[in-house]
């Protein structure tokens, strides 16, 4: 269990060629404290996530989320809204996809696909009575969690939810969603990965936006885009060499990359056309994109466009247009993007499929089937759980704990790891504890140190660790050994790891 007084402790990690180091942030100078867990998911094209139902047994204890917020006065349709929004704001920043799947109600842990079981979403959300204080805690990604428990969030059905006020569910969730995604804690206070719950924070800052893209990368334009830019009806895609022997254009993996991309494409009744055309646009099972697209004739007029209902609240859909006496020749201009164009918001990001069909079939309800993205189950490199622990009134802040239930080690701790934001030379022992030290300005550095170390006498790179603490953080010189080790270590801890 981590106190409020450890939370220099938990600095963060950032990964580059030459292994974890601190980064600089432009003219600031900050340190950006984001940290990674050590997993991801190997698939971010379509990592799935479900709501399984109340009952769904969770280590013996039956899921009660529903029951939970509608004993908090929040219905159905308002906590599902607060949860696929937390993660729509995670897919609206990076490389991945997030798309809500059905879940059959089998229990948290069962066997079974790491990734893409079809029984339920990657990421599973349940809620369980907990102890006093905690809100909830995350399973990390593969390949910490080898298994299906991987990323599974469990909030706590005792804590006193609410909507847009403390304790605000969607705050909660988007923290866990990001330990669920790989993202350890922030030593920003205003990072949503902040290791402390103090406040509402239904987005995302840098610092997180930052700890995502070091796993997943930046959002990429679509394979159409890289072709050619068709943001406007002057670079439309022509798609009309790709019409089938039916009359029918099929277009999968595009890709709305932000509030600002629109994509156009241009398409000609073949000679066989039978009158009527089908546009379909295709979010669901792909994304949590809300999608909108709108149809132009040959000299641009408005003929048609379309949203999901409640485009808002939407979060991954799909959308279609019939028009009836569409002769052969008919030039049509077609403009995909998310449902309020600039103005979407995080759910009017995300991936699509686009089909067009002069054939006279119906109109379907889904164009292309999601990718593939199974991975078995593999053994725990690892295991565990991070919870988000409530403020604590005596102490004026909240806190984190490190959870070894029900897997045999914290998370983000193992043999030999490097706990650090700088490098431990390479002669150095194995790690098996922490050490926290504070500036009394700035956030938390922490640093790993070897138990045997006494503090009279701490190794070199321990004692080098501070004075590089000292010296990058507050632009100092060192204070003397004695005044560094009064003044700046503020705990040590132990913390058991398997051997």
């Amino acid at each position: 269990m981590f106190g409020d007084s450890t939370q220099g402790a938990r600095e963060g990690r950032r990964r580059d060629a030459n292994g974890l180091r601190p980064t600089l942030e432009g003219l600031e100078q900050r340190l950006l404290l984001y940290s990674t867990l050590g997993g991801e998911w190997a698939y971010g094209s379509r990592i799935t996530y479900s709501f399984p139902p109340d009952g769904a047994n969770v280590g013996g204890v039956p899921n009660a989320l529903s029951q939970a917020m509608a004993g908090r006065g929040i219905t159905e349709a308002q906590w599902k809204a607060e949860l696929r929004r937390a993660f729509a704001v995670w897919q609206s920043a990076a490389n991945i996809n997030l798309a809500e799947v059905p879940d059959s109600g089998a229990s948290l842990g069962v066997p079974g696909n790491q990734q893409n079981d079809s029984r339920f979403g990657d990421i599973r959300v349940f809620a369980t009575p907990q102890q006093p204080g905690v809100l909830g805690y995350a399973f990390a990604p593969p390949p910490i969690n080898g298994g299906t428990r991987a990323g599974d969030v469990v909030l706590n059905s005792s804590a006193a939810w609410n909507v847009g006020s403390t304790f605000d569910l969607q705050t909660v969730a988007i923290h866990e969603v990001g330990h669920a995604l790989g993202l350890g804690h922030s030593s920003i206070s205003t990072a949503a990965m902040y290791d402390v719950y103090n406040g509402l924070k239904q987005g995302i800052i840098s610092d997180d936006i930052n700890g995502l893209r070091s796993l997943y990368g930046a959002r990429q334009q679509d394979w159409l885009d890289q072709y050619r830019n068709n943001k406007d009806p002057w670079n439309a895609i022509n798609v009309s060499g790709y019409l089938d022997a039916s009359g029918r254009v099929t277009l999968p993996s595009l890709d709305v990359t932000s509030n600002q991309d629109d994509d156009w494409f241009y398409v000609k009744a073949p000679s066989n056309a039978s009158g009527t055309m089908v546009i379909t646009m295709q979010a669901k099972d792909l994304s949590s994109l809300s999608p909108r697209f709108e149809v132009y004739n040959s000299a641009l007029q408005l003929a048609g466009w379309t949203v999901s209902p409640n485009p808002s609240t939407t979060y991954g859909s799909t959308i279609s247009l019939q028009f009836t006496g569409v002769p052969a020749g008919t030039g049509v201009y077609i403009n995909a993007r998310g449902w309020n164009a600039q103005n979407s918001g995080v759910n009017g990001i995300g991936a699509y499929a686009l089909r067009v069909d002069f054939s006279g079939g119906p109109v379907p309800p889904a164009i292309v089937s999601p990718p593939g993205t199974t991975v078995p189950e593999k053994p725990d490199q690892g295991g565990g759980s991070i919870a988000l622990a409530a403020p604590d009134p005596a102490k004026g802040g909240g806190s984190w704990r490190k959870d070894a239930t029900p897997a045999p080690s914290p998370i983000g701790l193992s043999k030999g790891t490097r706990f650090s934001t700088w490098e431990t030379p390479d002669n150095s022992d194995p790690s098996y504890g922490t050490v926290a030290f504070r500036s009394p300005d700035r956030p938390g550095l922490g640093r790993v140190f070897e138990p045997t170390t006494a503090f009279a006498a701490p190794s070199p790179w321990f004692v080098q660790a501070i004075d590089a603490a000292l010296e990058e953080v507050e632009g100092d010189t060192p204070p003397s050994k004695n005044a560094r080790l009064a003044s700046w270590i503020d705990e040590v801890m132990t913390v058991e790891l398997p051997t």
